[in-house]
């Protein structure tokens, strides 16, 4: 004697469609969270030539800059533009004299950032660049820092020694070191 077979366990035409409809349409809306946004405005400029970030990974930097460096600092970019694309622009070419395996972890990094998905999982907000308030950011910046899994602790770290010390380098940013002046050269 057959068992008979019941129609819970059969796949149906109706279920396989339904199926694949669901399927398709969460790898459409995860390709749309993941995928790097178009540039924003104000950091394509003819005047400007990225040698390593593209324009909305420079956004990400001009905008992370003034939570990453602090009030005192977060002052003197939020003031000056053109301070706050120096920056961006002083990262770019340090990010040229690194390592190539370097290089390429900073990559998969600001790509991570440039995507709507990537914000949220290592800010905790999908807001694109220009649309973030400070506070935000350093909360979210704070959550990063203190995450349990190391390898977004090292990144997180890479990226703010990174920002440090391009800002620090420069000796037109030392009134922002309270107590350190640069030392003077005598001959």
């Amino acid at each position: 004697m057959r068992p008979q077979s019941t129609a819970g366990g059969r796949l149906t035409r109706r279920r396989f469609l339904s199926a694949g409809l669901l399927a398709g349409s969460l790898s459409l809306s995860a390709g749309l969270l993941f995928w790097p946004r178009s540039v924003p405005p104000g950091v394509d400029g003819e005047s400007r030539r990225w040698q390593f970030l593209p324009p909305a990974n420079a956004q990400a930097v001009i905008v992370l800059a003034p939570a990453l460096l602090g009030p005192t600092a977060s002052a003197a970019l939020i003031a000056s533009p053109a301070r706050r694309y120096m920056l961006a622009d002083g990262v770019d070419q340090a990010i040229c004299l690194l390592t190539p395996g370097t290089r390429d972890e900073l990559r998969q990094l600001f790509n991570l950032l440039a995507s709507p998905g990537g914000r949220l999982l290592m800010l905790g907000q999908m807001a694109d660049w220009p649309a973030a308030s400070e506070s935000a950011l350093r909360s979210g910046l704070d959550t990063w820092c203190g995450a349990r899994l190391d390898l977004l602790k090292s990144a997180y770290e890479g990226l703010r020694d990174l920002v440090f010390a391009v800002w620090y380098g420069d000796p037109a940013n030392q009134d922002c070191l309270p107590g350190f002046g640069w030392p003077e050269l005598h001959s």
